[in-house]
């Protein structure tokens, strides 16, 4: 429904919302436009306890050099803490 009105804005809000942060990430991803705080999503991601999920959302926004405030210092520290074993491989 939201779809055929073209409100992004409010359908990634829904997402969020319902605690999906995979889907709010696709959804961003194919629509551009879209200017969203990397910290709402990594939020959900963080909380969701699901390290594949941080993993790839941090990634995402790492990769599209959007964790560029402030904000976002605190999840590059929690990404080092949590693949530090990883990237040592």
């Amino acid at each position: 429904m939201f779809k055929r009105l073209h409100t992004n804005d409010e359908i990634l809000e829904v997402l969020l919302t319902k605690k999906q942060p995979m889907a709010a990430l696709r959804f961003m991803r194919s629509h551009k436009e879209l200017k969203m705080s990397p910290s709402r999503i990594l939020d959900l991601s963080v909380a969701s306890e699901d390290l594949t999920t941080f993993f790839t959302v941090f990634k995402y926004f790492e990769q599209n050099k959007m964790l560029t405030d402030p904000a976002s210092y605190n999840y590059i520290d929690k990404f080092k803490q949590t693949f530090k074993d990883q990237a040592k491989s």
